[in-house]
């Protein structure tokens, strides 16, 4: 009877699935009536695909067991955590296990913590088999075995460098599989204590380069380079001045960027995804363009204080959890000079003022103008100007380091005392 009442529960599922797709795809046909054209007819059909596509996906699934991916699929700020050995803390609905990467005075080993419920440390489970396996940007595999170690697992063997691969975790008891998948990528040495493990941002990590530009210019209903330039009209560049693009992507925005400040000005982007910057880095190469990407995180941010005249962060902040925001903009008051400015660009409003269909396709939320301004404000960044960005429903806010305090000697004739 539990058998045929969960298979009628995913049937209805899979209903709801198919129906919240098709309306994806009448959206975007609707959309393409209204504004008229072949560009928004071509933009509707390719919605009506990326819906098919997540269809076949769901169909077809991920085998038996439950299947959670953190980095590349959306979720919500709380269910990614960081766990007391600073490493990612994972919801098998039954417990919780931390995942981290060890190498404390040892060879680089991954190390698997056991919670229970409520989050309290516990025992290792007996029978239970662990295995994770390691997929790398140029698609190399490797399989870790974990052997218990007191009050954890550790793999049996090495993890070899760079620390930046995708981790496929499955955890067995029984006949019963949970699999999940954690994105690891170095950090810049400099930023990391010796023996501390190493991770990737706590927040949203986009993998699929390729379908993050396809939502790219679904957003911009295939506008893209209007919506760059008016980024970077807000932005103020100017030639000469060095400039930064945290969450960089695929790197269009920062190639362009470049244009502006010209061959006396720099350009560097950083990523968390290591996919992300292989492909920004042959778009500049294919473009002709001297731009300088680097794999890391908007929490840390990997260059010296007082580096650079601007920062651009385009919908990216979005993707971090509260903290992992404060953190960011407390790194980029770090690294911008004195009179810097920051431009921020995000989904703005709340859900019920979402008004663009793409948004909420995209899934990975908004963050409300307001916070955005606190939380660069809390950094030291004053707020210069903010408001709509005129596509979707993108909103910006420019803000700007303080500049220096100018000391003036004043001279004086007095004649000495007696």
């Amino acid at each position: 009877m539990k058998k045929f009442n969960s298979i009628i529960i995913a049937s209805f599922g899979l209903v709801l699935l198919i129906a919240a797709h098709g309306l994806v795809a009448w959206g975007g046909i609707k959309l393409s009536g209204k504004i008229g054209g072949w560009l928004p007819w071509t933009a509707g059909g390719a919605l009506m695909a990326f819906g098919l596509y997540h269809v076949i996906r769901q169909i077809r699934g991920k085998g038996h067991g439950h299947s959670h991916v953190f980095g590349g699929h959306a979720y919500s700020p709380g269910e990614v955590e960081r766990g007391p050995h600073d490493g990612f803390l994972v919801n098998l609905g039954h417990g919780f296990v931390e995942i981290a990467i060890f190498e404390t005075d040892v060879p680089p080993r991954f190390r698997l913590f056991p919670y229970d419920e409520h989050k309290q440390a516990r025992s290792v489970p007996r029978n239970t088999i662990v295995k994770i396996v390691t997929v790398r940007p140029d698609d190399t595999r490797q399989t870790f075995d974990f052997h218990p170690k007191g009050e954890y697992l550790e793999s049996a063997t090495e993890i070899p460098k760079p620390h930046e691969f995708k981790a496929i975790v499955q955890v067995s008891h029984g006949s019963h599989t949970h699999t999940h998948e954690v994105h690891f990528s170095d950090h810049d040495q400099a930023h990391h204590a010796p023996g501390t493990p190493k991770h990737t941002s706590t927040g949203n990590v986009i993998h699929g380069a390729m379908r993050y530009d396809l939502q790219i210019w679904l957003l911009t209903l295939g506008r893209e380079r209007i919506f760059r330039e008016k980024v970077l009209r807000l932005a103020h560049l100017e030639p000469g001045e060095s400039v930064l693009d945290v969450g960089c992507g695929t790197g269009t925005l920062l190639i362009a960027a470049k244009r502006h400040v010209g061959p006396t000005g720099t350009a560097y982007g950083i990523d968390a995804s290591p996919e992300m910057i292989a492909r920004a880095s042959k778009k500049a190469k294919k473009a002709g363009v001297e731009v300088d990407f680097k794999n890391g995180v908007a929490e840390t941010l990997p260059f010296p204080d007082a580096q650079f005249d601007a920062v651009l962060t385009t919908i990216m902040l979005h993707h971090l959890p509260p903290k992992a925001r404060q953190q960011c903009a407390s790194e980029i008051r770090r690294i911008l000079k004195p009179g810097g400015r920051v431009l921020a660009v995000d989904f703005g409003g709340t859900a019920r003022e979402k008004k663009s269909l793409l948004p909420r396709f995209h899934r990975h939320g908004h963050v409300n103008l307001r916070d955005i301004i606190a939380v660069l404000n809390e950094a030291g960044l004053n707020s210069v100007e903010s408001g709509a960005v005129g596509i979707s429903d993108l909103q910006f806010v420019l803000a700007a380091a303080p500049m220096l305090p100018v000391v003036t000697a004043i001279a004086t004739n007095a004649s000495p005392k007696p």
